[in-house]
């Protein structure tokens, strides 16, 4: 978030306070059939967006007819993952990065679709934005986590569909963290995998690649990801080299690295060493 976000965010939090009625409803079975538009706010990075999916095909298989938008922004890919499948369960996808102006743009653009149910998962961390955006779109039924982990919410107020999680401390996973937020408003989860159909473009693109670099078909291949958003979730990549050794004396698996925009720096120091330490591996590079 950047500093003109964050100064927003902070006099948005002191001066809406004041005028938002706390409170929390239960949905009953009839309230819930009468919704017809929805509004998902996940603004994470990839790995994490992917983690909510199963939430979003659940959301998906609870309303058939309905019309669900979701904001996100361009680091989590959710429209090029989301495009590519069969089993795309929003109808709209809109991106909002930062900025006073894109945020008003964006709420007046989600505002118009009149969602009647908002819901904003906050599996990682608690965004002013994200719900901000949840509030300004107008949904009558607004959902999220009052706190985590003993951690309160300071924009939580404008939720009225929310409950206390213990996530951390039960190591509960990205998935059902998602799944738990939904599960509140009554709706019981009917995925709880990250599932993807892709298209036949992608199957077939695929298929090529594997073929092309892949030929023996008895061995295992493996896919690494070296990077993260955070510098402090990045293994080193001796580690990595570590463990690729392993598989490798014990399957003679092939072995690929899937790599981010900003994870070229990762990748780089991985194969160098690689070349320097075991020069058998065929190391295959899958940008994204």
């Amino acid at each position: 978030m950047g500093s003109a976000e964050k100064i927003f965010s902070n006099i948005a939090i002191g001066v809406f306070k004041g005028f938002v009625l706390e409170k929390v409803i239960t949905l009953s079975n009839e309230d819930l059939n009468k919704i017809n538009r929805i509004l998902i706010i996940v603004r994470h990075q990839m790995g994490d967006f992917l983690c909510t999916l199963p939430m979003m095909l659940s959301l998906r298989k609870k309303f058939l007819s309905a019309e669900i938008t979701l904001v996100s922004k361009s680091s989590a890919f959710a429209k090029e993952i989301l495009n590519s499948c069969s089993n795309n369960p929003v109808d709209n996808i809109y991106y909002y990065e930062k900025g006073f102006e894109n945020f008003v743009n964006t709420v007046k653009e989600i505002k118009d679709k009149n969602p009647e149910l908002a819901v904003v998962p906050s599996p990682v961390d608690f965004s002013s934005t994200n719900h901000l955006i949840a509030y300004y779109s107008g949904a009558q039924y607004r959902a999220g986590v009052r706190s985590r982990d003993y951690e309160k919410n300071r924009i939580g107020y404008v939720l009225n569909i929310k409950s206390d999680f213990l996530w951390d401390t039960k190591k509960v996973h990205q998935i059902e963290r998602s799944l738990d937020v939904i599960r509140q408003i009554g709706i019981e989860p009917e995925e709880n995998k990250i599932s993807l159909n892709l298209n036949e473009d992608k199957k077939n693109f695929a298929a090529e690649y594997f073929t092309k670099n892949f030929p023996e078909r008895n061995r295992p291949v493996i896919g690494l990801h070296t990077g993260a958003a955070k510098e402090q979730n990045v293994w080193n990549y001796e580690k990595f080299a570590g463990l690729m050794n392993l598989l490798y004396q014990k399957t003679g698996a092939y072995f690929y690295l899937s790599v981010g925009p900003d994870d070229k720096k990762y990748s780089e120091s991985l194969t160098s060493h690689l070349k320097k330490k075991f020069s058998r591996y065929k190391i295959c590079i899958i940008l994204r």
